[in-house]
């Protein structure tokens, strides 16, 4: 039994305090107008919402966001090994504004001249999956790898985030909000091959939302 997702599935308050913070951290990546207050009434109390205020790429975002963490948090009950598949649900979910009749280019992967997108992550995740190492170092060079090799054109960071909570909670943790200054931190660890940085700091994020879970 994952007792962590459970406890953070049964204190809604909680749930929907932790779904805005991570909308606005992740929003504010691509400069996203939405302050907390009006995440809030988008996702949770829409009869006080007026639409037509806002920009319509900004709601998508939002929406966007909301439904890949619903869609991680349903996902993550299976406990399953990480694999591609759920990697490109998650970025299609993150990008795909089709889902709300908003006709968007073709083109969610960069093309790699070397190795397919499938090949690279192939990779990545049975290097990742093979690694017999804590959960939090783990991830911190799943970080690396997806990010440096830069495998999406659109929304990395937010898919690695996604991902990254998944495994978490799937491993019984809590899972993080990586604001945007968090973004430039991990980045410089990458460039020092800091793993340890980023697998510390991953800890640290999510002893702070379990923490912050019991103060409410």
């Amino acid at each position: 039994m994952n007792n962590a997702l459970e406890s953070i599935l049964n204190k809604k308050e909680y749930l929907k305090d932790y779904t805005v913070r991570l909308c606005l951290e992740l929003g504010k990546l691509s400069l996203n107008n939405l302050n907390s207050v009006e995440i809030y009434a988008l996702l949770f109390d829409r009869e006080k919402f007026s639409y037509k205020l806002y920009k319509s790429n900004d709601l998508y975002e939002i929406i966007n966001t909301y439904i890949t963490f619903d869609y991680i948090l349903k996902e993550s009950r299976n406990n399953k090994p990480l694999d591609k598949e759920f990697i490109y649900e998650v970025n299609r979910l993150l990008t795909d504004k089709k889902i709300y009749q908003v006709i968007e280019k073709e083109g969610m992967f960069f093309k790699s001249n070397l190795k397919t997108v499938d090949e690279q992550l192939d990779e990545i995740i049975n290097s990742y999956n093979g690694k017999n190492i804590s959960i939090h170092h783990k991830l911190g060079y799943l970080y690396n790898d997806i990010t440096f090799n830069r495998l999406f054109e659109k929304e990395i960071f937010k898919t690695i985030t996604f991902i990254i909570n998944y495994e978490l909670l799937k491993n019984n943790l809590f899972p993080i909000v990586l604001a945007k200054e968090e973004q430039e931190t991990f980045k410089s660890y990458m460039l020092h091959k800091n793993f340890e940085g980023i697998a510390k700091r991953i800890r640290e994020l999510s002893e702070f939302e379990k923490t912050k879970y019991n103060n409410f």
